[in-house]
């Protein structure tokens, strides 16, 4: 219980930081603020991706607490067979694989805009 406390103790001020600088009215990224339409659409698409990357993050922090706390061995649970269940190791391969490939579909269109292409090949 003591380790908890000083754990909670430790993480308050590390998460209490942000909070106050956003309601000082500061802005929350270190970027500058984007002063055209194409820069103000990439932002906009970094504060999507934190923000699928942010719940991806907590469903697996959650997952893990969960089952840390339901499975331990005080509770007497049983073990499960975890190794050679086919349908399992499908399901935990696909879920990442249709993550990175949800998330890079609208990058890849970002990228391949008109106003992109030109701004790298040099023209305007």
């Amino acid at each position: 219980m003591k380790q908890i406390s000083a754990l909670r103790n430790a993480m308050a001020p590390m998460l209490l930081h942000p909070a106050l600088g956003i309601a000082a009215g500061e802005t929350p990224s270190a970027s500058k603020t984007p002063q055209a339409a194409m820069p103000w659409s990439i932002f906009d698409f970094h504060g999507i991706l934190l923000g699928i990357c942010t719940v991806v993050t907590l469903a697996v922090f959650g997952a893990m607490l969960y089952s840390t706390i339901r499975h331990r061995k005080a509770a007497e649970h049983p073990g499960g067979q975890l190794s050679r269940t086919t349908s399992m190791e499908i399901v935990w391969s696909l879920i990442p694989c249709l993550i990175v490939a949800g998330v890079a579909y609208p990058a890849i269109r970002k990228v391949e805009q008109p106003a992109v292409v030109a701004l790298y090949n040099g023209s305007r």
